[in-house]
């Protein structure tokens, strides 16, 4: 068994010098960039300067939810409140770890925030449709003419496979 694991480790190594000489790309640039996509409520959500989602302080102490009616839409289906803003995908939110911990394990394997490591932040509130058409499409044009890349690996949460499925 140990030497069937050596020569598939071998043939791996060999493959991987192969498509690296034959695309000339150098060994540091031959794996794909990475693009988080978070699920429903993975993003910051902000009305101006005032935090709306997650605002764990408004949370506990509010008698009521009515802080959050910003996010509301219509029953037309468009935002009651057109002030309302994406922030960043949510890392962590006091002891919740909702991607910090992928995140720092992407980089304790040589990944770099903004360089081959990226956070899709989208309106988690609007149509799927919408967001794949245009937001996640551009951002991704953006990250692999940013990178050199010829593709992109994504990893995500609930919401966010249905995003990615819906663009590519």
């Amino acid at each position: 068994m140990r030497k069937l694991l050596i020569a598939l480790l071998s043939m791996s190594l060999i493959v991987h010098h192969f498509v690296s000489a034959q695309l000339q790309i150098p060994p540091q640039l031959s794996r794909s960039p990475i693009i988080i996509v978070p699920g429903t409520l993975g993003t910051e959500m902000y009305n101006g300067t005032d935090k709306l989602w997650p605002n764990i302080p408004m949370m506990v102490a509010s008698k009521g939810d009515r802080f959050m009616d910003p996010l509301a839409f219509s029953t037309a289906g468009v935002p009651v409140e057109t002030g309302v803003l994406t922030g960043q995908v949510i890392t962590q939110e006091l002891s919740f770890d909702y991607t910090n911990s992928l995140i720092r394990d992407l980089q304790s394997q040589g990944y770099t925030l903004g360089k081959d490591l990226f956070l899709f932040s989208y309106d988690w509130r609007k149509d799927i449709a919408q967001n794949a058409d245009v937001t996640l499409k551009n951002f991704t044009i953006h990250v692999l003419a940013q990178t050199n890349a010829g593709k992109v690996t994504f990893i995500t949460h609930s919401q966010g496979g249905l995003l990615v499925k819906a663009t590519f």
